[in-house]
């Protein structure tokens, strides 16, 4: 999540959308005022070398400072080389500290921490297709733990059926339901733009131009993983996923105008 004064925009960064790569490309260029929240150490890193990283979300400064250089040390140590694997463990150990202001967090969370946002501000998000992202979420399960150490966030893709059957009825799958992220206090969508995974260079081209950013400005590729949108759906997904997504996803398909499958 960002709140960008420099650049009169709020950014609420929805879940498996390529939030964290547009997350990465707008802090870099954020002002040392702007709220900027704390990613995965492992993609927070990634940001410190595109110049800055997380800042102002809590009310201690020296906090966030010392976390940064926990991360920059972790990064430079040349434990990276002689033992990779205990260099892998400390990472996955590093914990975000708590703050006010959090990654992931919803428009109306926000409105309640920071108070009414200005008028000329634009507030956007990034959406993706419902069947998707519950791909994306079941492939950064099964392969979270190796991420967060440095690996790649890459599942077996014959892995997917039986950890989706796992999550079937219980509330997994609305990890990924964002559109409450993207209201108001008073349930209205408080979004004016919404960028399309499927489409996202020329969306964030589009949106660079709105807000007059740097137009040189591109965006890294984090968490590059199974790259579901490649993926036959029908090959993952078998008519019980479809049915399940189909009803908790309903107002999403809806609201963003992603066509529903038929389960059958």
């Amino acid at each position: 999540m960002i709140i960008s004064h420099q650049w009169n925009f709020t950014f609420i960064k929805g879940v498996k959308v390529a939030g964290t790569s547009v997350e990465m490309a707008l802090s870099s260029i954020c002002g040392a005022q702007d709220i900027v929240t704390p990613i995965t150490p492992v993609d927070e890193i990634a940001r410190l070398k595109m110049g800055q990283g997380a800042r102002n979300y809590s009310p201690h400064p020296a906090a966030e400072q010392a976390h940064l250089e926990r991360l920059r040390r972790l990064d430079a140590s040349p434990l990276n080389h002689l033992w990779p694997w205990l260099a892998r463990r400390r990472l996955r150990k590093t914990r975000i500290p708590a703050g006010t202001f959090y990654n992931h967090m919803g428009l109306a969370e926000v409105i309640a921490a920071y108070g009414p946002l200005p008028a000329d501000y634009t507030v956007f998000c990034i959406e993706r297709c419902p069947y998707r992202k519950v791909i994306s979420w079941a492939n950064m399960h099964l392969s979270l733990k190796k991420y967060r150490g440095g690996g790649e966030m890459k599942a077996d893709p014959a892995a997917l059926p039986d950890f989706l059957d796992r999550h079937l009825e219980g509330r997994g799958f609305t990890d990924v339901l964002n559109i409450g992220k993207y209201k108001l206090p008073d349930g209205r969508l408080g979004v004016q733009t919404i960028l399309r995974y499927e489409n996202i260079q020329a969306d964030f081209a589009a949106l660079k131009e709105k807000l007059g950013l740097p137009a040189d400005l591109t965006l890294p590729h984090a968490k590059k993983g199974l790259m579901s949108n490649n993926l036959d759906l029908h090959q993952v997904l078998a008519p019980r996923h479809i049915a399940r997504i189909n009803e908790l996803f309903h107002e999403e398909f809806t609201a963003f105008g992603y066509a529903m499958l038929e389960p059958g």
